[in-house]
């Protein structure tokens, strides 16, 4: 059975407090935050733009039930300040946008609207539906990327499969879909929040290679390619080429005003697996 969902009827209220539940489990490998959020200085502004649904399960409600799971998850983190959902609404207004906002260029003007330095974008790409002999439920597909406002590239992002428990009796499609996408959303967030290795500093530039100040014990593995800025422009992709516990090589695979000591360097995560829910 196919459910069209009525946008006017959206209650994101419920589904924030479906996602309020989830926070207990998602928060124990992250009870430190508060100390990560000191060390690293400043905190980040990200902003978490309704997802598109590109299943054929229902309309505009599915991505918006997703993206509102994984802002509220990532709010509860304290790893970045979320910017409330009152205030990205408020931005579709101003620029005329109608959700979800899928162009590039118009996302980065949405970031750069809300002024924060990474924005979310993600998609439900697939929606099953399975009828068992134990009842009903669902399986969906959640890609998500984080992109960074100043270089326009996805320096987080994963994609994910998300499944609900098999409800017996008359139980809607959308009940068990619901809960696939919540159990998606806390998958996915958990996976970001893996890759939030921080800036490395370039600290030398010896030769045609590149020496930065972080290493394997901060996460950092060889072919692991990064966006190299300064202040708020990007100036190089680089990508790993040794690491040492506490130093990294690397060497430029492209090069937009060449690279320079106390340059900024973070790591990028477009690469996704692809994942086909078989019939």
């Amino acid at each position: 059975m196919r459910i069209t969902f009525n946008i006017r009827t959206r209650n994101r209220l419920s589904r924030m407090a479906r996602a309020i539940v989830l926070l207990g489990a998602l928060m124990l490998p992250f009870i430190s935050s508060n100390a990560y959020a000191q060390i690293s200085g400043t905190i980040s502004q990200w902003a978490v733009l309704d997802f598109a649904n590109n299943s054929k399960f229902g309309g505009n409600e599915v991505g918006g039930t997703a993206s509102d799971a994984v802002a509220t998850l990532l709010a509860g983190t304290n790893r970045a300040n979320i910017v409330p959902r009152e205030t990205v609404e408020r931005a579709y207004r101003d620029l005329q946008f109608s959700p979800p906002v899928t162009r590039q260029l118009d996302v980065l003007r949405m970031a750069q609207y809300l002024q924060v330095d990474t924005i979310f974008t993600g998609e439900v790409s697939q929606v099953r539906i399975n009828n068992g002999g134990r009842g009903k439920s669902a399986d969906v597909v959640l890609i998500i990327r984080g992109i960074d406002t100043y270089s326009g590239m996805a320096l987080m992002g994963t994609a994910v499969v998300g499944q609900s428990s098999e409800r017996p009796g008359d139980v809607s499609d959308e009940a068990v879909v619901n809960e696939a996408l919540d159990y998606a959303a806390q998958q996915a967030v958990s996976r970001i929040l893996m890759q939030q290795l921080g800036f490395a500093t370039v600290i030398a530039t010896p030769g045609k290679g590149l020496r930065l100040n972080k290493g394997s014990r901060d996460g950092m593995k060889r072919d692991m390619e990064l966006v190299v800025t300064r202040g708020r422009e990007q100036v190089a992709v680089i990508k790993i080429t040794q690491t040492d516990n506490d130093i990294s090589e690397a060497v430029v695979v492209r090069s937009i005003k060449g690279v320079a000591p106390g340059d900024k360097a973070r790591p990028i995560f477009d690469k996704l697996d692809r994942i086909d829910l078989t019939p």
